[in-house]
């Protein structure tokens, strides 16, 4: 890919990302206005829970359809329908993980919210594979062109359901819904443009997507883990009331994570193609990547440090302030997940993903131990805390446990340090 035609993609994505930034952070402060805490507490819990799985119905195969589509070892129709066949089956076992889990979940209403979110949500995923063909045959303008459209419609939606007064229930259907126009208007472009001409699988390359996408799916479910079970125990600790004032610093911090996700997507096939030309190369533009990851994860907390109680009080309400000391805290975090969303598309380019796996495991396993420690005393300040710790551990701390992923590790403190980032 040329440096263009890098820019170009980056470009698309970062206009549209950022239109859905401020669509949905005005829609967002209506609806959580709207619900008030406890409401809000409960529509987190949903999403938050269905979350732990969706990394399953993917099969993590978002970077593997992408590099393979770049390399051109395979036919188009082949990967894409080859991956809808992987997809369907991880759907079904993602579901049926869903029902099993919401035995353990308090309240009817909660557990039919879950029930219908996690079908249509993780549904959608079978036909996700469009998105990764976009991006590796630098078509990322449909990508932006969809996501625009589809958070138009949702953003109109959620102001006519609140106008009408409507439960949770609706705003999580609105949801899910927002992914299938998504996929929809890609697939007609793509269609349309005779990009797929047909849908052809084989064994050997469901087998292949399966082999490399295991590692990675299990990694994705300890990241969701990561990202999404401190909002669910602080639920089931401390109730919907202060997992709503919660979720609202999850929320914010969270605005900041589409730049490293949409920088990485356009960037995982340019990293590719360099490899296989330039290893020296290759090498130096990783190290430039980690440093402006970095460098991103410390413009985001000392921009929201400055405004968090500006932004909190002023559009969320006097209810919602014991946000702010959490965002304090959770908002540094970015540094690591940044860096981590870079190391994901480096173990698809080097075939290293069962290290994914190990790491993100690692993470996971110290998040729960943390949070049950910290919840129960400090409530969402200990969540936070339990959050910034784990993310140390599995996106940076870990890639110094195993030898392979030392020159990583090493690329990653010289980006915290900001060594390499101007030059």
């Amino acid at each position: 890919m040329k440096s263009s035609d890098l820019v170009k993609n980056v470009s698309w994505l970062m206009v549209a990302r950022i239109y859905a930034l401020l669509v949905n952070a005005l829609v967002g402060v209506i609806l959580v206005r709207y619900l008030g805490p406890g409401r809000n507490g409960d529509y987190n819990y949903i999403i938050s829970f269905v979350a732990i799985f969706s990394g399953i119905s993917m099969m993590g195969l978002e970077n593997v359809i992408t590099k393979e589509v770049a390399n051109e070892s395979r036919s188009i129709d082949n990967i894409i329908g080859s991956s809808i066949v992987v997809r369907a089956i991880s759907f079904v076992i993602a579901f049926l993980f869903v029902c099993v889990g919401t035995f353990f979940v308090h309240g009817a209403n909660i557990r039919t919210g879950i029930i219908v979110y996690a079908v249509l949500l993780l549904s959608s995923n079978i036909l996700s594979g469009v998105t990764s063909l976009c991006y590796a045959r630098n078509c990322s303008n449909y990508v932006a062109i969809s996501q625009v459209v589809a958070h138009t419609i949702r953003a109109l939606f959620t102001i006519g359901l609140i106008y009408n007064n409507k439960g949770i229930e609706y705003f999580v259907v609105l949801l899910a819904g927002e992914a299938w126009i998504t996929l929809a208007i890609q697939w007609l472009i793509i269609l349309k443009r005779k990009i797929v001409l047909a849908f052809s699988a084989s064994r050997d390359t469901v087998k292949y997507f399966i082999n490399q996408g295991l590692p990675i799916v299990l990694g994705s479910i300890a990241i969701t883990v990561n990202l999404k079970i401190d909002q669910l125990m602080i639920g089931n600790m401390r109730g919907s009331y202060e997992l709503g004032v919660y979720s609202v610093a999850v929320r914010i911090a969270e605005l900041w994570y589409f730049i490293p996700t949409t920088i990485v997507a356009v960037l995982v096939t340019n990293l590719t193609e360099t490899r296989k030309k330039d290893d020296l190369l290759y090498q130096k533009m990783l190290q430039k990547s980690f440093s402006i990851m970095t460098g991103l994860g410390y413009l985001a907390g000392i921009v929201t440090s400055i405004f968090a109680q500006v932004v909190v009080i002023n559009l969320f309400g006097e209810e919602y302030s014991d946000a702010v000391k959490v965002l304090y805290i959770y908002i540094w975090a970015g540094i690591f997940i940044n860096t981590s969303v870079l190391r994901g598309g480096w173990y698809v380019i080097e075939e290293k993903t069962k290290y994914s796996l190990y790491c993100n495991v690692i993470g996971a396993i110290s998040n729960v131990i943390i949070n049950l420690v910290l919840i129960p005393r400090f409530g969402g300040m200990g969540a936070a805390v339990a959050t910034f710790i784990s993310y140390m551990i599995y996106a940076y701390l870990s890639s110094f446990i195993f030898k392979p992923l030392w020159e990583i590790g090493m690329m990653q403190t010289r980006a915290i340090l900001l060594k390499g980032l101007w030059k």
